[in-house]
């Protein structure tokens, strides 16, 4: 009779310290049931709202840096993953939202900012007919068409400063290049 008794104190005892857990952090606890939810049912809606999320992060520190002649951005090496992992459309997405809220944080609203999106879709669209050739290869060649149009852009439209773009396009295409060939293959062996 006494362990009887024990056991049954010692569950009441669990329940009031989950009880008063739960309302102290039911926040918390919400949002964990909602990530493992989304995890479990909505895998890619969850994985493009965390890109979106970074790419915002990196304009945000992009701004506060006032990088505006450095190539380290997020948006087009996780467009093309989300492209292989997922199709077109979704990597149309996050790329118009990203540059979107990008273009936002960082108060930009110049040619080459409203140019990004279609130029960027259209890059995408053309990603699509060459996925054959794996991450690696089309990610780099994207990155390289979509720096060389926007070159050409300040080249023949005085868009901007040649010599500015040109370190861009260089530290874009090395930091890109770094990303697809570490990271891209086992992001898209992760997400697919």
């Amino acid at each position: 009779m006494e362990i009887k008794h024990q056991l049954h104190a010692r569950k009441e005892q669990i329940k009031h310290t989950f009880k008063q857990f739960l309302a102290k952090h039911w926040r918390i606890v919400i949002a964990l049931v909602i990530i493992i939810g989304m995890l479990l049912f909505f895998k890619k809606a969850l994985v493009l709202l965390v890109f979106i999320g970074f790419n915002a992060l990196v304009a945000l520190i992009w701004m506060l840096f006032q990088n505006r002649s450095i190539g380290l951005e997020f948006v087009l090496f996780t467009s093309v993953v989300t492209m292989f992992a997922y199709g077109v459309k979704p990597a149309i997405f996050l790329l118009t939202v990203s540059l979107l809220i990008h273009n936002y944080i960082t108060m930009s609203m110049t040619l080459n900012s409203l140019l990004n999106i279609p130029i960027g879709i259209v890059c995408l669209l053309i990603g699509i007919f060459f996925t054959g050739f794996g991450i690696v290869k089309v990610g780099i060649g994207l990155t390289i068409l979509f720096n060389l149009i926007f070159t050409l852009l300040v080249l023949f439209l005085k868009t901007g400063s040649l010599a500015r773009r040109l370190v861009y396009f260089a530290t874009n295409l090395a930091f890109n290049w770094f990303l697809f060939s570490v990271l891209g293959p086992f992001l898209v062996s992760v997400l697919g």
